[in-house]
């Protein structure tokens, strides 16, 4: 019972970790963009424009679908190591206690 709840909390820090990091990074990415869509308009830089624009949209869907994002991320690294565990949970699952998780999986 202990190991599952160490296990489901390793499994929560590491999605949280992923979360924030692709979110800071987008972020800031972001920032950028805003920063330079001007430059580039005004040097005639289409190619590189069209880029960060395609790429702005992409962030926002990812920004959208952050969780589930930063859950198939955090299978990839604990996927060897949980798998059974990982199998019996979900993206929605985060926003749970790891008590709670381990009395709804049993």
């Amino acid at each position: 019972m202990q190991e599952k709840i160490e296990a489901i909390e390793a499994i929560h820090k590491s999605q949280r970790r992923i979360a924030t990091i692709i979110g800071i990074t987008m972020g800031m990415l972001m920032s950028v963009y805003f920063f330079t869509f001007a430059t580039l308009i005004d040097r005639g830089m289409f190619g590189i424009l069209l880029f960060e624009i395609i790429t702005s949209i992409g962030f926002i869907i990812a920004f959208i679908f952050l969780n589930p994002l930063s859950f198939r991320l955090t299978r990839l690294i604990h996927g060897r190591r949980h798998a059974a565990l990982l199998k019996q949970l979900s993206a929605t699952d985060i926003n749970k206690t790891p008590e709670q998780l381990c009395d709804s999986i049993k």
